[in-house]
């Protein structure tokens, strides 16, 4: 029996052999078959092009990927092609594939068939002009559920053959897409919308399609982003809501879940159908971010009603003006920070002096111009910058690359608002080349502004656009002279002041205010910062239009939406949502003044020294500081409700004396972020140098032994180090305190030098 059975194994493995190379034998004599078809084939296509088109040059090829569907696992896709006009269009094998060459201009058709015949397709062909360029009307788009947004794809090049678009969805779940660009919305997600060229070119251009859940009309309107750190919730009837009844959630990208819960600062509304919700200034709403809002305890509405969304920051177009100047031959490399949002790219460069470069750097947040400049001259360079968003940032420089026989300068032109008051003026000109030491004088009409080495400085009383020209000479070599025009060029505009309160309507001293302008391209005036006095009364220069105003003092801000601002307007006061909360030290070594930053257990700082504002709710602060010797933390336990005053608990801990320092002669010590004390013992009296060489950032006090600070220093003449000069009595005893700003130990020398 098992001799039988070997017997039947070795005859099956015979005939196997024999059908595998017969079938090898007519796969090879079979011209353009690959391999001998048996089963059912259900279709047959060219998965590489957008539609059954192709237009070629003359002289061109490209290869055509053929797919083939069966019915069932095992089945051939053998298949055969040909051209209806080989003069035409050549085709031939290129492995499993087909080699489509275009021979001379004409039309044919490429037809695939699978070995059965019974499934086919068919690729029409011409030779001509392929498309070069597809434009689409939007690069993003974002609709509800339901609805629907138009496309408009065009084809830039004039004379292509075939000038059709076939649109594609990525995700027809989401979006789907006619024949005419008509986008609609499916359900909440993201979908690609391309427009493709017809024939085969591959030029295609995209569009993001964002779809959000379409809000129920009779409970939550709408729900926007107005900034970063707020977010508008408008419902379809009035309702009495609070902060505890709206949730705001992120997700990093389109996919998984909302996991992080932004922190609510306040929410308020005028209307209760309006609501604003400020989120901490923990919490910054970047630019892509995709959104969860949800609003609970609406009347009617059972559960939650959660919105989807995505914030886009608005686009804007950004110019600057920028001087600067190279040496002959000499090796430039600067560096120009870039005002756009996340990466950045190069749109164009024109006008750089040759042999000087640009390139985006760090992430696309600084225009890198690097090389070296090898013709002298004066150039007015350009480059432009395209952000992630669209936004466009226009960089205009004048370069001047000067040598020992000319000089060539500029000036930075500059733009302002003049308010009630006059505008002060302060800029310098810019100078290359002769000897590097040069005279300045205004020529012309000075408007009554005077130069004082080469600043140009002043007050001008009337809003306008002025041109003062500076001569420049060099003062070595007075045959040398050139001209700079200083272009200044001010927009009248006036001043706005208001009172920053609290909520017992009492002034908040140094709070911060800043008035976004709506039309974010003003160049004059597209933001104004400023931060109000002792008495809580802010000024800011602006020009009439709408304005976002932002009011912050620490981690709590109130913002106020599309003011409108016009001369006419006498002031703007703004109230807070916060309480003034008084902090004593209970403890007479403990000065209040001692007080440093306060913050909770995840680090939010919420204000400094012994006076804090506070919003309403529950805090548990510390605050850290160091007295001669001694180290203390401050805690307060506090609910706020009103303006009050508060006791801190005070606990120490007592320093070590670290070491021993002596005169002439070097002292390598460990320092960290906290003081350590050296005594030092003087044996003549007279002034000693106390300073510190290191890589890192340290500073030092020194107090006498009763502890009082007899000097203090930090950086010494711009350096990380710090430098003291102290007339110190023999015999007497000092201690040297020296801490660095970043954690963790580092070793630094220090030495202490008898004058």
């Amino acid at each position: 029996m098992k001799k039988a059975s070997i017997s039947k194994k070795v005859l099956a493995l015979t005939l196997s052999l024999s059908m595998t190379v017969s079938g090898m034998a007519l796969g090879m004599a079979t011209k353009n078959v690959y391999a001998k078809a048996k089963g059912k084939v259900t279709g047959i296509s060219v998965t590489n092009l957008p539609a059954k088109t192709l237009t070629l040059k003359k002289g061109k090829s490209k290869v055509l990927k053929v797919g083939v569907k069966v019915s069932r696992k095992g089945v051939s896709k053998a298949y055969t092609f040909q051209s209806s006009k080989p003069k035409v269009v050549k085709v031939s094998k290129k492995g499993k594939n087909i080699l489509v060459k275009a021979k001379k201009k004409g039309k044919a058709t490429i037809t695939v068939k699978s070995k059965t015949g019974k499934k086919k397709t068919a690729i029409k062909v011409t030779v001509g002009t392929p498309v070069s360029k597809v434009t689409l009307n939007k690069k993003r788009a974002q609709i509800n559920e339901g609805q629907t947004v138009r496309l408009t794809a065009k084809v830039a090049t004039k004379k292509a053959s075939n000038r059709k678009i076939v649109w594609k969805s990525s995700n027809k779940k989401v979006a789907t897409v006619t024949k005419k660009g008509v986008v609609k919305g499916l359900r909440a997600g993201r979908a690609k919308i391309t427009a493709y060229a017809a024939d085969g070119s591959g030029k295609k251009k995209t569009c993001i399609v964002t779809v959000t859940e379409a809000a129920d009309i009779t409970d939550v309107k709408s729900v926007q982003v107005l900034n970063a750190y707020s977010i508008r919730v408008t419902l379809s009837k009035a309702q009495l809501l609070t902060a505890k009844n709206f949730t705001v959630k992120t997700k990093s990208y389109d996919r998984g879940t909302f996991n992080k819960t932004y922190a609510i600062d306040n929410v308020t509304t005028g209307d209760k159908k309006v609501y604003d919700i400020v989120l901490d200034s923990s919490s910054y709403i970047e630019a892509e971010t995709y959104l969860q809002v949800s609003v609970s305890g609406l009347s009617g509405v059972k559960g939650v009603k959660t919105v989807q969304l995505r914030y886009e920051k608005p686009k804007q177009n950004l110019q600057r003006d920028l001087v600067y100047k190279a040496e002959y031959n000499e090796e430039v490399e600067e560096d120009i920070y870039l005002g756009g949002y996340g990466y950045s790219k190069i749109i164009s460069v024109n006008g750089l002096p040759k042999g000087i470069m640009a390139k985006i750097s760090d992430g696309g947040n600084y225009v890198n111009l690097y090389g070296k400049s090898t013709v002298k001259g004066r150039y007015n360079a350009t480059i432009t910058t395209q952000d992630e968003l669209g936004n466009t940032e226009k960089i205009n420089i004048l370069y001047l690359v000067g040598a020992d026989d000319q000089i060539a300068a500029g000036f930075t032109t500059v733009r302002g608002v003049m308010g009630s008051e006059s505008f002060w003026i302060d800029q310098a000109v810019s100078v290359a080349g002769g000897s590097g030491i040069y005279t300045y004088e205004i020529v012309g009409n000075n408007y009554g502004l005077s130069i004082d080495g080469e600043y140009v400085a002043g007050n001008l009383n009337t809003a306008g656009k002025y041109n003062v020209t500076v001569k420049v000479t060099d003062e070595m070599n007075t045959n040398l002279t050139t001209t700079a025009t200083l272009t200044i060029d001010i927009k009248q505009g006036f001043t706005i002041t208001g009172v920053i309160k609290d909520a017992s309507g009492n002034p908040i001293p140094y709070a911060n205010v800043v008035f976004e302008n709506k039309n974010e391209s003003d160049l004059y005036c597209s933001s104004r910062f400023t931060t109000a006095n002792d008495k809580g009364v802010y000024s800011a220069q602006v020009t009439s239009g709408t304005y976002d105003v932002n009011a912050r003092m620490y981690s709590t801000a109130k913002y106020l939406y599309g003011v409108k601002i016009t001369a006419a307007r006498s002031g703007l006061n703004i109230t807070m949502p916060v309480y003034k909360v008084t902090v004593t030290s209970g403890d007479s070594s403990v000065a209040d003044y001692d007080f440093n930053g306060w913050e909770d257990t995840n680090g939010n700082i919420y204000g400094y020294g012994s006076t804090l504002y506070l919003k309403a709710g529950s805090y548990n602060l510390t605050t850290r500081g160091t007295e001669f010797m001694n180290r203390f933390t401050a805690r307060i336990i506090i609910n706020v409700t009103k303006a009050q005053t508060v006791k801190a608990t005070i606990s120490r801990e007592t320093e070590s004396i670290a070491g021993t320092i002596t005169a002439g002669s070097s002292n390598t010590i460990s320092v960290t972020d906290n003081y350590k004390y050296y005594k030092f013992t003087p044996t003549q009296s007279g002034y000693y140098t106390f300073y510190s060489i290191g890589d890192c950032d340290s500073y030092a006090t020194l107090y006498n032994d009763k502890g009082e600070q007899l000097m203090y220093n930090d950086d010494d003449d711009g350096s990380l180090d710090f430098s003291m000069d102290v007339y110190c009595t023999a015999g007497s005893t000092y201690y040297l305190a020296v801490a660095k700003y970043d954690s963790g130990a580092e070793n630094i020398v220090v030495y202490v030098e008898k004058q």
